[in-house]
């Protein structure tokens, strides 16, 4: 039975003598050196394993149980403030986290409302702005860094209303970079 196979070079159906797969040789229409596969008989083809229901479910519940367990830890301890914020008022729980423990409210308040004027100005070109906001952020190095990666693990609270998404992304990574 012949070696059916497609040309790369032109994409014409070949066909090869069985005894010639696994060798080379010149497509009969545009005379390209070609690969003849070897018959579908004489592949080794590796079977699949099959799926141990018991332990698929086992690896999700112990996912599940993960998931779980984060997410109430992280809503224990870590209080959540919102990048859409425009004054201490406007801190809502949303995205981007600062600890509570190492700041207090107002502070915390205080370096999201910064992180949210840094992105908007950098998204205007103010330079010197986003420049004076960083020097204000370096005062609060570790929060302001610890904020601005929490946002960028959470990107859904990293929105801005009229600012794109990956936009965002990219001025908390130059924020990240200068807090350096």
């Amino acid at each position: 039975m012949p070696i059916e196979f497609r040309c790369q070079a032109c994409g014409k159906l070949v066909r090869a003598p069985e005894q010639s797969g696994g060798k080379h040789g010149k497509c009969p229409y545009c005379n390209i050196s070609v690969f003849i596969p070897t018959p579908p008989e004489e592949s080794d083809e590796i079977g699949l394993t099959p799926v141990n229901e018991e332990a698929a479910a086992h690896r999700e519940q112990l996912r599940k149980e993960s998931t779980d367990y984060a997410a109430s830890v992280d809503q224990d301890e870590v209080p959540k403030y919102d990048l859409h914020a425009s004054s201490k008022a406007g801190v809502s729980s949303k995205p981007g986290r600062l600890n509570d423990t190492s700041l207090g409210r107002d502070a915390a308040a205080d370096v999201a409302v910064e992180v949210n004027k840094f992105v908007r100005a950098m998204h205007k070109s103010k330079l010197d702005v986003a420049d004076r906001i960083t020097t204000r952020l370096k005062q609060r190095k570790s929060q302001s860094k610890d904020y601005v990666q929490g946002l960028m693990v959470d990107q859904t609270g990293a929105a801005v209303e009229d600012i794109p998404p990956a936009l965002v992304q990219g001025f908390l990574k130059t924020l990240l970079e200068r807090l350096d």
